[in-house]
């Protein structure tokens, strides 16, 4: 079997001028060597193509366990600090976004083995051939170098608009129905329209100039290497067979010089989402309260020691030389009006915000100095507006936590008043809360608020607003169970409703950053301070 390529001279004979070398082979034997190439062409793409998905996976995977790690890991403060629905697409648009762009730089890889075995080919054959291929590969790489450039800048504006857009969705589901209870639901959209039209204008030109530089560029060098080779067959003496050569091997030069352009040119694009997602991981890092620290004692006793704190953006203290003990077999309560400082002490109990000035000892060990999960194992709070997971009841009272056995759950539960809610519920605690709970009443989640803190046994209970959203009834079932679990745990309470600071030892009130102790308090169901 010969390749060759036919020449008629000038005397009417033609000759024969192979192309890239003459070789005999049988017909079998050239059909078999045909079949195995073609297999093990077949064999090498899907092995290639395998380790690309696996790759792939494995980037995807990685970038958000480690998004996802760092936010959980930061403080609380930079959590509450970032945009609503930033987080959200970090990890899914953005995520995969890079690891999209790992599968376009193993293309890149490929392509470029595969250009370098053609540049060696080309030099044993001609030094010509050779010169072609290089000329294409850095013709291609010079012309498409400033329009990735510019793509790049556009790619970074178009995360940034994205980003926003991204934002205010979020921020319209969590406004959902206030927007209804105010008649503006029908603006969300309207608000919306000019951050989604710029996010759309942006991503389209991106893509146009991701999908238009590649094609100019391989256009652009083609037109070189014809006139580059024009200019060498007229000062030259080249071969037929080597003409023939060159020609083959520079289309096929072309071809991967392309598609190694549109790979650098998809990379660059994807530039800007790798840099967002590394700024974020950067600054949840940077937000990160230390964790380490010696183990907890057993709380005995919780006091603050003229403890002052002040946020960043203001210059008065919101607490002022605040002085407070606590010891199991004690409830003691807080009240204060609007804007008093009774979220930022729960806060500094809770460790997710650290005293400007003074500490928090507990049994005269410096709670900064404690491991963190040591010290949350012995507190729980029972927040005014708890957050629930969608899953069932029972999954919301273990909350994500390990050693809690399921009479621990049935006990909390009835701890806390829900044997008429689960009588109701035909699957008891397996009965589904909805997303965000939302499929139960607010008394409901609360009271499974409430289950949750008394599952993992505190040593210090905290409720802000326990009975906010309860009826009179099971608001008479929550202070029963403060009265059991005060055996065994001190009790915290911030509200305002008189009935509840009824099972109070002591109430003091949060003015102007100082607690100061309130005497002879009314016991009707009404507001002790306003606020």
């Amino acid at each position: 079997m010969t390749l060759a390529l036919a020449v008629t001279g000038d005397d009417g004979r033609s000759t024969m001028n192979p192309l890239i070398g003459l070789y005999q082979l049988p017909l079998p034997h050239a059909v078999t060597a045909l079949a195995a190439c073609t297999l093990l062409a077949g064999y090498l793409h899907w092995l290639s193509e395998r380790l690309i998905m696996t790759v792939c996976t494995e980037a995807t995977v990685t970038v958000r366990s480690r998004l996802l790690s760092s936010y959980c890991n930061a403080g609380w403060h930079q959590q509450a600090a970032e945009r609503p629905g930033s987080l959200q697409e970090l990890v899914s648009s953005c995520a995969v976004t890079v690891s999209q762009g790992m599968l376009t730089a193993s293309s890149a890889l490929v392509a470029a083995a595969q250009m370098a075995v053609l540049t060696v080919t080309a030099v044993v054959i001609s030094p010509v051939a050779a010169l072609a291929i290089v000329t294409v590969g850095t013709a291609g790489l010079a012309v498409a170098h400033p329009f990735r450039a510019r793509t790049r800048r556009l790619a970074r504006d178009a995360v940034r608009a994205n980003d926003d857009l991204a934002a205010i969705i979020g921020e319209t589901t969590l406004l959902s129905r206030d927007m209804w209870a105010n008649g503006v639901h029908t603006v969300g959209p309207r608000r919306a329209r000019t951050p989604i039209e710029k996010a759309a204008r942006l991503t389209a030109r991106v893509r146009f100039e991701s999908r238009m530089v590649p094609t100019v560029s391989r256009d652009l060098t083609i037109l070189g290497v014809g006139l580059a080779l024009a200019v060498v067959s007229q000062t030259t003496v080249i071969a037929i067979g080597s003409i023939g050569a060159i020609v083959l091997l520079v289309v096929r030069a072309v071809g991967l010089g392309q598609q190694i352009s549109t790979a650098l040119q998809a990379l660059s694009d994807r530039q800007a989402s790798l840099n967002q997602i590394s700024t974020a991981i950067e600054r949840y890092r940077r937000a990160a309260p230390s964790t380490t620290g010696r183990p907890a004692p057993r709380l005995e006793v919780v006091r603050f020691e003229d403890v002052w704190f002040t946020y960043p953006s203001t210059s008065e203290p919101t607490l002022a030389g605040v002085d407070l003990t606590l010891r199991p077999g004690s409830v003691v309560g807080i009240v204060g009006g609007n804007a008093a400082g009774k979220s930022t002490l729960l806060h500094l109990l809770l460790r997710l915000a650290q005293p400007t000035r003074g500490r928090i000892a507990v049994n005269d060990v410096d709670i900064r100095h404690v491991s963190l999960t040591s010290w949350l194992s012995q507190v729980s709070l029972v927040p005014q507006d708890p957050a629930l997971l969608d899953g069932t009841v029972a999954e919301n009272i273990r909350f994500l936590r390990h050693g809690i056995e399921e009479v621990d759950v049935q006990r909390a539960a009835q701890a806390a008043g829900l044997d008429e809610d689960l009588r109701s519920w035909p699957q008891g605690l397996s009965h589904p809360v909805g997303p965000l709970g939302r499929a139960l009443s607010g008394g409901q989640r609360q009271r499974i608020a409430l289950a949750r803190a008394l599952a993992g046994k505190p040593r210090l209970l905290v409720l802000d607003e326990p009975t906010s959203a309860l009826d009179t009834h099971t608001e008479a079932i929550v202070r029963d169970t403060i009265e059991r679990v005060r055996q065994h745990a001190a009790v915290l309470i911030v509200t305002h409703r008189a009935s509840t600071l009824s099972a109070c030892d002591r109430v003091l009130e949060l003015r102007r950053g100082r607690l100061i102790e309130q005497v002879g308090t009314a016991h009707g169901d009404s507001v002790l301070v306003e606020g």
